[in-house]
């Protein structure tokens, strides 16, 4: 079997020796995985299924991101980041190194696998064909099936194991630099049993300082399945270079420093070869939302905080009138939160929206409850703001509507009146003009009637 990729054909012959090593007892090549083990998840076969259908009839395009299987694909290989490094989001505080850190290995997985997806669509596309004619649709799916279990069986599962590696690698790197004042050397150490591989065996017990060369090339991963392991050294003595024999055949994708750049898979690897910059660039834009990364925007005298999650554009805030109304509410002494737009599937919406409106995303949190910002553009008339009122309700019952000129009060008051009416479940309008705000409640018409 073949596999696309990019322009290039290469043979999965060639790829599976690519995630082998050398057997140290027989000299052959020893698969990085258990054969039994091989096989893709139910879930990763429907998603081929569903792909195997949509090319051949048309309606998914090779050459494009399938975003269902690169979330499937990504979502493994994050398992193994947080097993790796030991902690996931919910142990670690927002903006620490650790948060930082793993932040990068997940931005690296997903990079990954968007481009692993993207080679997976291309290759499946080059079997629509069979020696000039078209293959049938069960003959197409049969061989878009296989090709899935090499991807997303064999493949994943040695891309799973080296993620792991290269996390737990990149958090031990992190305490390396932090504590290098005190302990300065660290040394190399292999699983020291039967399967090591004797180029990495060379490595053994090699002591060198945090700083030196030698870990930019030699920090383990050293390769596909890389049990090697590197340990802080209190009482040993530098290894001289010329006692240092190096080895030959480490892949030359893994002689970088990987693991100290916060990466979980190398950044060269075949799968990355003339995939668009755009398409990684989508597959990023997958990654779920972490619901607690909120970062300080500005603490008021009044006991106010205004706090900004971190997929919220502030320059967009800015412009929408979004920031200047949190900002003023805050300054009240409200606790606010600019809150993110998320998709309806993504699980981060249980924590950052609970108790909202269904799948809508409100502006911003205000103590308990939420609220939604809408700005209305010059000339200003009372259908203009009724629409704007409209449009807010359907996100959050509390609206606030940002008005570039003074408007006459009594408008206003008419205009919100009849919005209550209309909407039972509004509690609030408030509207916001050049240094003055004239907020209606529901129970203000209830007393007036």
């Amino acid at each position: 079997m073949k596999i696309v990729e990019g322009q290039a054909m290469i043979t999965k012959k060639r790829m599976d020796a690519m995630y082998s090593h050398q057997c140290p007892h027989c000299g052959g090549i020893k698969h990085a995985i258990n054969a039994n083990d091989d096989a893709p998840s139910p879930a990763m076969i429907k998603e081929a299924e569903r792909i195997a259908k949509g090319i051949y009839d048309g309606t998914i395009k090779a050459g494009k991101l399938d975003a269902r299987l690169t979330k499937l694909v990504a979502a493994d290989l994050a398992k193994a980041v947080f097993e790796g490094f030991g902690k996931n989001y919910s142990d670690v505080k927002y903006d620490s190194p650790n948060y930082k850190l793993l932040n990068k290995l997940e931005t690296s997985v997903y990079q990954f696998s968007g481009a692993k997806t993207y080679q997976q669509m291309q290759s499946i596309s080059q079997l629509l064909m069979d020696g000039g004619k078209r293959r049938s649709f069960q003959d197409f799916k049969k061989e878009v099936l296989k090709i899935n279990d090499t991807y997303n069986g064999a493949w994943l599962k040695t891309e799973y194991n080296t993620a792991m590696a290269a996390s737990q690698m990149s958090a031990k790197w992190a305490t390396f630099e932090e504590q290098k004042g005190a302990i300065p050397n660290l040394q190399y150490r292999t699983a020291g049993d039967a399967r090591v591989r004797p180029s990495h065996a060379l490595l053994d017990g090699i002591i060198k300082p945090v700083d030196d060369s030698f870990w930019l090339q030699w920090f383990p991963p050293n390769g596909w399945n890389c049990r090697c392991d590197v340990i802080q050294s209190l009482h040993g003595k530098e290894t001289a270079d010329d006692k240092i024999i190096t080895p030959d055949d480490v892949p030359a994708i893994f002689r970088k420093p990987i693991a100290q750049k916060g990466l979980a898979l190398p950044p060269d690897h075949p799968y990355y070869r003339d995939v668009p910059a755009s398409i990684l660039k989508e597959a990023v834009a997958l990654m779920p939302v972490q619901s607690e990364a909120y970062e300080i925007v500005k603490e008021f005298s009044s006991g106010g905080i205004l706090r900004k999650h971190v997929k919220v554009d502030a320059a967009n805030a800015e412009k929408e009138g979004i920031m200047g109304v949190s900002i003023d509410k805050a300054a009240a002494g409200n606790k606010v939160d600019l809150l993110p737009e998320l998709r309806p599937e993504d699980p981060a919406r249980e924590t950052i929206f609970k108790g909202a409106k269904a799948n809508k995303n409100p502006d911003l949190k205000v103590n308990d409850g939420f609220v939604e910002v809408e700005k209305v553009s010059s000339p200003v008339h009372s259908n203009k703001i009724g629409h704007a009122i409209e449009a807010g309700s359907k996100q959050a019952d509390d609206v606030v509507v940002v008005l570039p000129d003074n408007v006459d009060e009594s408008l206003l008051s008419r205009v919100a009146k009849g919005k209550f009416n209309h909407h039972k479940a509004l509690n609030s309008i408030e509207f916001k003009m050049h240094g003055k705000v004239i907020r209606f409640e529901r129970k203000d018409f209830y007393k007036k009637q």
